[in-house]
């Protein structure tokens, strides 16, 4: 798997307000959604590392990413500093 280059426009800000109350509130309905249909996933909110790796040695691993929302679906795969995937 590579990796790809790219270049934010620095002047765009996702960390306002209005972009905070939208991420809980979609966050919200997909956690009312899997808990309404008995699902066994949870719904995680950054910061929440998301380790792109296929070992347990998250220390190794050099692609981290941090979601706004993450659906955890493998619970195995969660540790104290996120999850691996």
């Amino acid at each position: 798997m590579g990796s790809i280059e790219c270049d934010i426009d620095a002047s765009l800000n996702f960390d306002t307000l209005i972009h905070q109350r939208f991420i809980l509130e979609l966050s919200n309905v997909f956690n009312q959604y899997i808990k309404s249909n008995g699902g066994p996933y949870e719904v995680d909110i950054a910061p929440f590392d998301v380790f792109l790796t296929n070992k347990e040695d998250i220390n190794q691993c050099q692609n981290i990413v941090q979601p706004y929302i993450s659906v955890i679906c493998d619970r195995d795969k969660l540790n104290d500093t996120g999850i691996y995937s």
